[in-house]
């Protein structure tokens, strides 16, 4: 998301096909990001901080020859085919080569693809503010982790300070911790669909579930401002409590899915993969209804207040949770990063 359009980020090992095929089916009404991901199997060296494709029949050399392939997919904006960067001296010299080698050439349409462990925030967050900002492109950052990248106040903290020291930065592959990004001024964000596309896996790691037989979609909870298993939900909520009134549960509501006259979709309903796209459509629009909100506020000040008043109110969700709407007492607690958010509005 960007503060003024809506778009979509293809990312994973078939970002390009998945490209090509929704731009043959639907066009190019709205901005359409390629992410290569080669993050996502190969970790950067000084010597090789890109994966680069085969030198053209041209002459172009191995990076000229990446770039003219990227540029030939009609995306909006391309981001690098950076390596993943372990936070060490290494990743560190990989990250200084990547910016050396973007600087060397001309592009209109190209972000520099950051993707960083998340151990970055805390170790080398200086240095990595250095380096991105002796960047001449924008830049994008991609968090990995092979748990939740930004887990404590202090990483929310120092994420914060990059977004806010940076010019030109987006933040991709992430939560609603993409909103904060927003508000505190990254050029634009994007909220994965899926956990494994909310946070980068560190390789040679992959993806997996935290249960190989629990297939429930991960659901964006309204008010509490956070993910939650739908399985989870279902077992721990009274059932028909905390009905979603979001344009996605409505339809549903109104198509019969739940008892007649219900105004929507109760939030421990989405319980089987069969619930996979209608949980999609329902984080989407529970999270762009964030969104839309934060922006009637024109003044980026009172924007950030509003922000940390809808997690301070998100927090006291939680306690109404535990108390009134839960099965059993403390089962849904906030995350630490929301602590930081709704306490610290600058």
């Amino acid at each position: 998301m960007s503060s003024s359009a809506q778009g979509i980020v293809f990312s994973g090992r078939q970002a390009r096909e998945h490209l090509s095929k929704h731009i043959r089916e639907h066009g190019m009404g709205y901005p359409l990001v390629l992410d290569p991901s080669a993050y996502e199997k190969e970790v950067a060296t000084p010597d090789s901080p890109f994966a680069l494709e085969p030198p053209s029949l041209y002459g172009e050399d191995q990076f000229a020859a990446t770039l003219s392939l990227l540029e030939g997919t009609r995306a909006t904006l391309s981001l690098t085919p950076t390596k993943y960067l372990y936070s060490s001296r290494e990743g560190v010299m990989a990250l200084r080569r990547a910016v050396e080698m973007v600087n060397a050439v001309e592009t209109t349409n190209l972000i520099l693809s950051v993707p960083i462990d998340t151990a970055w925030l805390t170790e080398l967050c200086d240095e990595l503010i250095t380096l991105l900002n002796g960047a001449d492109i924008p830049t994008a950052l991609i968090l990995g982790s092979k748990g939740n990248p930004v887990d404590s106040e202090r990483q929310a903290a120092s994420l914060r300070r990059i977004i806010q020291e940076i010019e030109d930065i987006a933040l991709l592959r992430t939560d609603m911790t993409a909103i904060d990004a927003m508000v505190h001024g990254a050029v634009f964000s994007s909220i994965g669909d899926t956990s494994s596309t909310r946070r980068t896996y560190p390789p040679p790691s992959r993806s997996y579930a935290p249960s190989p037989s629990d297939r429930s979609p991960n659901v964006l909870v309204p008010g509490l401002l956070a993910y939650y298993r739908g399985s989870k939900l279902a077992y721990h909520l009274r059932a028909d409590t905390a009905l979603c009134s979001c344009w996605a549960c409505v339809d549903w509501a109104d198509m019969g899915g739940g008892k007649p006259g219900t105004p929507g979709r109760p939030i421990s309903g989405f319980q089987d993969k069969e619930d996979q796209r209608d949980a999609h459509a329902h984080n989407l629009e529970v999270w762009s209804g964030t969104w839309r909100e934060l922006r009637r506020e024109e003044n980026p000040f009172l924007m950030r207040r509003a922000w940390s008043r809808l997690c301070s109110e998100a927090i006291d969700h939680h306690e109404r949770y535990n108390r009134a709407i839960s099965l059993k007492r403390d089962v849904f607690i906030p995350r630490p990063a929301l602590r930081f958010w709704a306490n610290h509005a600058r």
